[in-house]
């Protein structure tokens, strides 16, 4: 043994100094291939969420807090490449211990690094060394529940009212929180809804810019809320023109019309099925020389006692009601024998009228009934159904009942009914 330890030495001692300048120049070769091959570098990992332990501190005080800066912070960490390389942002693990806070409401942010390559990591710089907090009292304060749609409900079908229980919910948080609440609302998605729908949704709150405040830092009544989303079938109906009250004497009521004479509605399908599809609009017309119109309002047409659900849809707020009232007027026809139907003669007789107590006859109308009228469109007449036996009659000449056309003349006329001579024919042949 001896013998070897001495061959080695003097192996090395031969030229010592050669062979330790090799082993400098080795590792110094080393590290430069290693540098090359595996550099140092650094990387930054940007808005990493800083995770809240002990946050019991503050709550079992009865206290609450707002965040008012580093809620999240970047990462500035240094390494090799290969292990930056197999560093993932959930081994980067950054925490603030509340039980760390201090009296100006500062709590320090630590960053360590997990995992297998964390021995070979070292964090050399974070965007914020503490959390700033706003440590309040609890306060609370009562919202009204709006509701915001989206989308639209299937074809032939709009969105009715739309009902939300609880519609107030208490929201606790610190003063600041809640002065930031400018409403809190669910949002209801129309898209294909027909009938009515009920949904369990949360409420949101939002602030003067309308972006969602952070749930976790208010404390809700409730969790959810029920909302019930009526969407209602729509339907056409006639609208149509009735009076009250008569003309003034010598007047004639016209036309009765409605603008528009249609309007679009919306409800339950036994409320829509009650309605039917006409609607009735008055207009007094009482005493009326000249045309009259008025205005409803559209709302009006519809008892929302008795139908409760429907809606109106049509963008006019008011119907226009219009009655025409025009004056009569008197014209004088020429009436003849010629002219005068006789009717319900007996068998066996004839009728010849002789003469007439008048062959003016002074009808009275309005301008639109007089023009063109002639006799024979008043129908002149005489019934002879009680005359059984020959002689001369005086029977009075009857004109077709026309509502809108006054006869102001009465006329009769003289008959004579003989017996029909054997041969010779009667005035039903």
């Amino acid at each position: 043994m001896k013998k070897v330890l001495g061959f080695l030495w003097s192996k090395f001692s031969h030229n010592w100094w050669l062979k330790v300048l090799a082993i400098v120049i080795s590792t110094v070769m080393w590290f430069m291939i290693t540098n090359n091959e595996n550099p140092v570098g650094d990387m930054t990992f940007y808005d990493v969420p800083v995770n809240i332990v002990n946050e019991s501190h503050i709550t079992q005080m009865e206290k609450t807090y707002d965040i008012l800066s580093g809620e999240a912070i970047d990462v500035v960490v240094k390494g090799r490449t290969s292990a930056l390389a197999a560093l993932e942002e959930s081994d980067i693990i950054v925490t603030a211990d509340f039980d760390k806070i201090s009296m100006t409401g500062n709590v320090p942010i630590d960053v360590t690094i997990q995992g297998q390559n964390g021995k070979d990591i070292e964090v050399v710089r974070k965007s914020n060394d503490y959390m700033k907090l706003s440590i309040e009292d609890y306060s609370f304060k009562e919202y009204k529940v709006s509701v915001d749609t989206i989308g639209e409900p299937a074809e032939g079908y709009v969105k009715g009212n739309i009902e939300v229980s609880p519609s107030v919910i208490t929201i606790s948080g610190t003063k600041t929180q809640l002065s930031r609440i400018r409403k809190v609302a669910v949002t209801v998605v129309l898209d294909d809804l027909a009938g009515n729908t009920t949904l369990s949704l949360k409420p949101i709150a939002y602030d003067n810019d309308n972006e969602v405040i952070n749930s976790d830092k208010l404390d809700l009544s409730v969790s959810t809320v029920q909302v019930t989303a009526n969407i209602y079938k729509t339907k056409t109906v006639n609208i149509y023109g009735y009076t009250l009250g008569e003309v003034a004497e010598g007047y004639e009521l016209g036309s009765v019309l409605c603008y528009p004479s249609t309007i679009e509605i919306a409800g339950t399908t036994e409320d829509l099925k009650e309605i039917g599809y006409n609607l009735k609009a008055y207009v007094d017309v009482t005493g009326a020389t000249q045309d009259v119109e008025k205005s409803v309002r559209v709302d009006d047409l519809i008892d929302e006692t008795l139908y409760p659900s429907v809606v109106i849809l049509t963008d006019d707020a008011t119907v226009v009601v219009k009655a025409g009232v025009t004056e009569q007027q008197q014209k004088e026809l020429t009436l003849s024998a010629a002219d005068i139907a006789i009717q319900g003669l007996g068998e066996g007789l004839k009728a010849d009228i002789r003469s007439l107590t008048t062959r003016k006859v002074v009808v009275k109308a309005t301008r639109g009934w007089l023009e063109g009228l002639t006799i024979s469109g008043i129908s002149p007449a005489i019934d002879l159904s009680d005359i059984t036996v020959p002689g001369r009659y005086m029977i009075p000449v009857t004109f077709a009942d026309y509502q809108g056309i006054d006869i102001l003349t009465d006329v009769t006329a003289v008959i004579l009914v003989e017996p029909v001579e054997p041969g010779e024919k009667g005035a039903e042949d």
